[in-house]
């Protein structure tokens, strides 16, 4: 591991889709995006291969993923495999490997301010200005989650993560 300016890669995983984040040190953003978990064999494999792509490009020093509640539970298989793949990865890199479920991040940034998944958001973008572009509108309470939000889950992960 590179101790100066390690290399993070960060995903977060919910049911059907998961964000991706990768950070030279804490301060950098290097890439980020989002992807769905389709529910046929092949469609997983898009998400598996993309986190492949990612380790081989980036090697990362350390590895988060961050993951709704109800993954820990073991209840979405599809998703379930695309975190195995990722410690699978992290694993033969030597890469220090993170897991914790989404609630810690969110009282990571309830201690300064923001604390829903939108408010969060916002924070970043203003830290992160490449993001900002990709900011949904404030939803309100009857909207459905804006698909690219896990995006910004990913992001927050390696910022929360001490």
């Amino acid at each position: 591991m590179e101790h100066g300016n390690p290399t993070f890669l960060s995903f977060a995983v919910r049911a059907s889709r998961y964000g991706y984040a990768v950070f030279a040190g804490r301060e950098k953003l290097l890439d980020w995006g989002a992807g769905e978990i389709l529910s046929h064999e092949t469609g997983n494999l898009v998400g598996i291969r993309r986190s492949a792509f990612l380790f081989e490009h980036f090697r990362p020093d350390v590895v988060i993923v961050s993951r709704s509640p109800r993954l820990l539970r073991g209840s979405y298989p599809r998703a379930s495999r695309l975190i195995e793949s990722v410690r699978r990865e992290a694993d033969i890199l030597d890469a220090q490997f993170i897991s914790f479920d989404w609630h810690n991040i969110t009282l990571a940034f309830a201690v300064s301010g923001p604390a829903t998944r939108y408010e969060i958001a916002s924070a970043l973008a203003e830290v992160f200005p490449d993001l900002l572009w990709k900011l949904p509108p404030k939803p309100k309470s009857t909207d459905r989650e804006p698909h690219i939000l896990i995006a910004f889950d990913a992001v927050a992960a390696v910022v929360a993560c001490n």
